[in-house]
């Protein structure tokens, strides 16, 4: 791959210097806020996620006929597509623009206070973020009310 210099990038493409200088400036800037932010993560420790008791001990959990308790795994995969979309934990993807709200409202609806919080504390460990922060981060409005309601229980 060429070196991109200030010549190569005004020649033929009728780019002036003055508007090829400010390109470069605000590329530079630009890494420099990555590195910056890649740093500040790489220094400052890892999420310590919050361990949310069960409210009601694990009564609320079910269990299905084959023995085999519920688990929340699917559940977290679920949310954190719907807002990110993708569940590898990857933070770039052009093709996950937009939250889906209706997964999220969906995934949650049905679940007992227990298997939210179950919810809650398998996503803050697997994808070492604060979900209440990302419902924050990513709905607005009633969505973001009734998302709120449903983790009323969490001591913030």
């Amino acid at each position: 791959m060429p070196l991109v210099t200030l010549k190569n990038l005004t020649a033929g493409t009728g780019i002036s210097k003055p508007v090829a200088r400010y390109i470069g400036i605000g590329l530079l800037m630009l890494l420099s806020i990555l590195l910056i932010t890649w740093l500040y993560k790489k220094f400052t420790g890892k999420y310590k996620p919050r361990k949310v008791s069960l409210p009601t001990g694990g009564q609320g959990i079910p269990v299905y006929s084959s023995g085999e308790p519920w688990s929340p795994l699917r559940s977290v995969e679920q949310l954190y597509e719907a807002m990110f979309g993708s569940s590898d934990g990857s933070w770039w993807n052009p093709a996950g623009w937009g939250t889906d709200e209706e997964t999220i409202l969906m995934v949650l609806g049905d679940k007992t206070q227990d298997q939210l919080a179950a919810i809650l504390n398998l996503y803050e460990e697997k994808f070492e973020r604060d979900l209440i922060a990302d419902f924050r981060d990513e709905l607005s409005g009633s969505t973001l009310g009734v998302v709120l309601d449903y983790f009323s229980f969490v001591q913030s």
